[in-house]
């Protein structure tokens, strides 16, 4: 880690310090990855034949990116103020009348 900025410092833990910590032994995480790699190619056929493929598809590739910085523009439509005047009936009613 590089150097901390002066107003961070107070907030960095000291070397040596530590709240508890991880407890010691394997994660669950790791458990599961040392007893699924024990399994024979069978066990994990059968394993991998009784979950959901979207599982299998993430447990291979990982989960898809959720991006929370983007922004969403959304444009609307601009409302119709200004409508002319049409009269449908100017060729049946004209506005001469011939004599």
């Amino acid at each position: 880690m590089g150097e901390v900025p002066e107003q961070l410092k107070k907030h960095v833990f000291k070397k040596g310090n530590k709240l508890g910590g991880r407890k010691k032994g394997s994660s669950l995480k790791e458990y599961a990855k040392k007893y699924l790699a024990s399994m024979t190619d069978e066990e994990r056929n059968e394993y991998l034949n009784s979950i959901n493929p979207d599982i299998i598809w993430k447990m291979s590739e990982g989960n898809p990116h959720q991006s929370t910085d983007g922004t969403l523009e959304v444009t609307l439509p601009k409302p119709i103020l200004d409508v002319p005047e049409h009269n449908s009936n100017q060729e049946d009613n004209p506005t001469e009348q011939e004599d």
